[in-house]
């Protein structure tokens, strides 16, 4: 591109790697939802920047011109490259959050129809049947997808969100939906960075400093390895990432009760 010309491939893919090591570092830095050119970004494009021309052997000749080059190149990267795979990206997590909270209000509707639930427990449920509840799932190449786990809810609200997973699983989903439950999976690796919203209830939401997302993880994933638990709602061992082979039918249909004591399989 003319507008970089003069910048070698090489300075190019030094850029490119100075932002992915920063990014693996936990470092903050392009906000997708702004353009190239907001305060936060060029921020952004200075520390990556500065990153690259420290990680090379050899110094700029003139530092000012080619930083002015290593500008315009992160901004062509910016603009074709970075933003548009975010926004893929995220729409497929905002898909799969609004498929999920789908489900669970279809699951809320039919055990209210059936009179299954106390008016208490109904209200409860009612509460969690919120986008702001409803946690992200991560695909990995072995195609399963791996619920990001809540740091912050309660067991309660695990348990309750068990009992839609599993009357969804089990009376209401399709051939297509089960196939795409059984891709599922609980590990207590994958954890939503998402802070818990400032409405919700207290009785789902642990506000307190203690609460710790490898131990919110731990028990839920502990809760998950009830006997009773069907397939769907089984934790992947936490020494066994590979694979996602299918599981084999499960004969025994839990009742309620024994759904209670598993952990949400969608989190």
């Amino acid at each position: 591109d003319s507008a970089t010309k003069g910048l070698s491939d090489s300075w190019k893919q030094l850029l490119r790697r100075a932002y992915r090591l920063l990014q693996s570092d936990g470092q903050e830095l392009f906000d997708f939802t702004k353009s190239y050119s907001a305060p936060g970004n060029r921020a952004a494009a200075e520390i990556i920047i500065n990153r690259a021309v420290a990680m090379s052997a050899k110094p700029t000749p003139d530092v000012k011109s080619w930083k002015n080059l290593f500008t315009r190149y992160l901004e062509q990267w910016y603009r074709k490259t970075l933003k548009p795979t975010h926004c893929k990206s995220a729409c497929r997590v905002q898909m799969s959050m609004d498929k999920k909270l789908s489900q669970r209000r279809r699951s809320l509707q039919s055990l209210l129809a059936l009179n299954r639930l106390s008016p208490a427990t109904g209200d409860r449920m009612a509460a969690l049947v919120e986008r702001d509840m409803v946690s992200s799932d991560e695909e990995e190449p072995d195609g399963c997808l791996y619920v990001k786990l809540l740091p912050w809810e309660t067991l309660e609200s695990a348990r309750l969100k068990s009992i839609l997973d599993g009357h969804f699983a089990e009376e209401l989903s399709d051939e297509r939906e089960k196939a795409e439950l059984a891709r599922v999976r609980r590990h207590p690796g994958y954890v939503s960075s998402r802070r818990a919203p400032v409405d919700a209830p207290d009785w789902a939401v642990d506000r307190s400093e203690s609460a710790s997302a490898a131990a919110v993880a731990a028990a839920a994933a502990h809760h998950a390895e009830a006997a009773t638990a069907p397939a769907w709602a089984r934790p992947a061992d936490p020494d066994d990432l590979n694979g996602c082979a299918e599981d084999d039918d499960d004969e025994d249909i839990i009742d309620e009760a024994s759904r209670l004591e598993a952990g949400s399989i969608l989190g």
